[in-house]
């Protein structure tokens, strides 16, 4: 390879510092600085070597000549550079000292205070050569503005300039300021331009511009200071210095999306989400075909993409990208045809049909139709399929449309096989439709095969007994209805119990009946009649969608309504729901957070929706919104509290003094089969205290005790969560 001729250059230069002949050294050292592709490199590779021989006045006289014709050929900037890294090899002389400090004037000229920083460093006669050309860098790389750290200090500062009379560079730390010379700016470095801690204390009116102008950016920096990650409290808290507490819910309102949106953060979470700060941006829409492809199955797929429908509008070239590669990979999944599944096809067709209306323009219309796909699926069967409720009304939707005349038949058909929240929506459909027959029809169905749908006899009960469709429903018996929905919770319940996916039906159905379900329940129970209400309370006895204390609560209503039924006319002291027996101790206690709460807050509590009130705009303002709920559950927790002060019924001894396990007695027992004994008291709802083995005697485990007596064993849970215990002693617990 043909060598460079600077490379030449170098390598004669060096031959000749090798050979220790100076004169003809310092002409091919002047001849070379005039060539312009003699740089920096070379010219530290030539005084580097001749620096190892130990001989100052040639490397002054070679310094020299760089600094004054690269100062005179404009090429000051390329001097410095040589200057700044060679200064630890260079001698200590005046006239190298004059003649740099003329470079970095004709280098620098442009620098505030340069005159001033030259005489702090190079024209201080005490500082080292070397260190002098380093603090005069350190010092030309903290211009006015720069924020500062000092080791030595908890906060960061911020430079003012150069003060010329006193040869320091000042520097604002806030509440006080400081004058670094030559030798004291050695502990300082610059900060991060972006530390928000810096900016909230010099520059607030540039957060404040991203407060309103871009958000997304001032959020990135509160999480670049605090996070990575911050909860939303923590968020919030580091932002008021920026956004005060009154103006947090209107501005919060229109950053959310934005910030969420960023490719530097991750927003996790509901109303109150987590934020987590990116160690590597990545855009919304990458982030949106991410998690596309990495969905765990094809309904969650098509799920993802109806939410992302609801957010467009903000880059229609980046959304229009996305919907494309959207669009094109459920166009290649219908190509599977039969192979895909009726399910599968439809919701595909539902979805790219959907995308196609909301976006004519990026995804075009799907020419397959679902009889082509799957002409021997069972249409109503595919749509009772869906477990997802915003697919599954796009899937509606989806039907209506492509079969205007035929869909209520299909949508009544469905109906009976269909979860609670998907019959809500036929239902709907079919009512708004005008449709009433068909959704008695169904109804007639569902009361007619209650085993078979069992979720939707669920959905019937709660609208039958809440009084919606009451035109379709209006035949529907509500007794007889709740005795079919009770019996097929038992079974539901049952089934539960090896069925994962049925425990959140349980939850529902536990919800609606305990509760919620008092006012229901006990407008049935009076409209039925003694046998039907035998049927009720057989049906609820051993229900095991059923908790015990709810099956306890439906007994107790059963009992006041129809009396009759039960062998004991006599109301036990446990049962009677019309006394809360406790002892005065815990009463007092009681009565006094009662006091706490509408004395103090309640008040606290109106005070705080006013203030939020007063921020105006309270259709998106959370403070007020949280306000307005707080003070709903407080209203309701006042009224259940003196309700229940007022059933209040101090604990006597004398109550207790039986051989039989009732409200305040202690109970000695042996835990079955290893006999280890334990002893349980039984007394009011604000006497309990589990960690004392003090429980509220209408607790589950309570009631299992109740009435029992020694020698008797009680039995408490179900398979392999059952214990057991021998009953060795009952007594007075007070």
């Amino acid at each position: 390879m043909t060598q460079e001729p600077h490379d030449q250059q170098v390598t004669q230069l060096l031959a000749l510092v090798a050979e220790g002949r100076f004169d003809d050294l310092e002409a091919a050292w002047m001849v070379a600085l005039e060539d312009q592709a003699f740089g920096a490199d070379a010219a530290l590779a030539v005084l580097g070597a001749v620096a190892e021989l130990e001989v100052p006045k040639p490397l002054e006289s070679l310094t020299w000549l760089l600094v004054s014709t690269w100062m005179e050929g404009d090429r000051a900037a390329e001097a410095r550079a040589v200057i700044r890294r060679a200064a630890d090899l260079l001698p200590a002389s005046d006239v190298l000292r004059e003649e740099t400090s003329g470079l970095y004037r004709q280098a620098c000229g442009d620098a505030a205070g340069i005159a001033t920083l030259i005489e702090m460093t190079l024209g201080r006669d005490d500082l080292p050569f070397s260190a002098a050309v380093a603090r005069l860098e350190t010092l030309l790389a903290l211009p006015p503005g720069t924020f500062i750290v000092d080791p030595r200090r908890r906060h960061p500062g911020c430079v003012l300039g150069v003060d010329p009379g006193r040869k320091v560079l000042k520097v604002s730390f806030g509440q006080s300021e400081r004058g670094y010379d030559a030798v004291s700016i050695e502990n300082v470095r610059a900060g991060d331009p972006e530390d928000y801690r810096a900016l909230l204390a010099f520059a607030p009116e540039r957060l404040a511009g991203l407060a309103e102008n871009d958000p997304a950016e001032l959020a990135r920096l509160v999480l670049k200071k605090h996070g990575p990650q911050m909860k939303f409290r923590d968020f919030k808290a580091a932002l008021e210095p920026v956004i005060p507490a009154k103006a947090w819910a209107r501005w919060w309102s229109k950053a959310r999306d934005p910030v969420r949106r960023s490719p530097y953060m991750e927003v996790a979470g509901g109303t109150q989400p987590t934020f987590t700060l990116r160690a590597r941006p990545r855009s919304f829409e990458d982030r949106a075909r991410e998690t596309f492809d990495e969905a765990p199955t094809h309904a969650a797929r098509l799920a993802f993409v109806l939410g992302y429908l609801s957010e467009t509008g903000r880059g229609p070239e980046a959304e229009a990208q996305v919907l494309t590669y959207f669009a094109e990979a459920l166009a290649r999944r219908l190509e599977g045809g039969k192979r895909a599944g009726p399910a599968e096809t439809l919701g595909t067709l539902a979805v790219l049909a959907e995308m196609h209306r909301r976006h004519p323009e990026v995804v075009g219309r799907a020419e397959a139709d679902l009889h082509t796909l799957a002409p021997e699926a069972d249409l109503a069967a595919v749509i009772a399929s869906f477990g997802d409720a915003g697919l599954a009304g796009c899937v509606l939707a989806h039907v209506r449309e492509t079969l205007p005349d035929a869909w209520p038949q299909v949508f009544a058909e469905a109906l009976p096989a269909c979860r609670p929240d998907l019959c809500a929506l036929v239902a709907t459909a079919l009512s708004e439709a005008g449709h009433e027959d068909l959704l008695a029809q169904s109804a007639g169905e569902i009361m007619h095969r209650p085993d078979e749908c069992r979720a939707a006899i669920f959905w019937l009960w709660t609208a039958v007994t809440a009084g919606r469709f009451d035109r379709a429903f209006a035949q529907v018996d509500r007794v007889s209805l709740t005795i079919r929905f009770l019996l097929a919770a038992d079974k539901i319940g049952q089934d539960a119990r090896e069925d994962r996916r049925l425990r959140p039906l349980v939850s529902e159905i536990r919800s609606a009946v305990g509760p919620r379900g008092g006012g229901p329940l006990r407008a049935v129970l009076e409209a039925a009649d003694d046998a039907q209400a035998k049927d009720i309370r057989a049906a609820v006895e051993r229900n095991r969608a059923l908790t015990d204390a709810i099956r306890s609560r439906v007994l107790d209503l059963v009992r006041k309504i129809h009396p009759s039924h039960f062998a004991v006319p006599t109301v036990e002291p446990w049962e009677d729901e019309d006394v809360i027996y406790t002892t005065t101790a815990a009463l007092h206690k009681q009565e006094e957070a009662y006091g706490e709460l509408v004395t103090v807050q309640v008040p606290a509590n109106a005070k705080a929706i006013g203030d939020a009130a007063a921020l105006g705009d309270v259709s998106d303002n959370a403070e007020f919104m949280a306000a307005l709920e707080e003070r709903d559950r407080l209203a309701e927790r006042a009224a259940r509290m003196q309700a229940d002060i007022g059933k209040a019924k101090v604990l006597m001894s004398s109550m207790a003094a039986g051989d039989t396990v009732t409200v305040g007695s202690a109970v000695r027992a042996g835990h079955l089969p290893d006999g280890a004994e334990q002893t349980f008291t039984f007394l009011g709802p604000w006497d309990a205290d589990i960690q004392k083995h003090i429980y509220f005697y209408r607790a589950p485990l309570a009631l299992a005790f109740m009435g029992k007596r020694a020698g008797d064993v009680v039995a408490y849970g179900e398979g392999a969560n059952e214990q057991r215990w021998e009953i060795l002693e009952v007594g007075p617990g007070l």
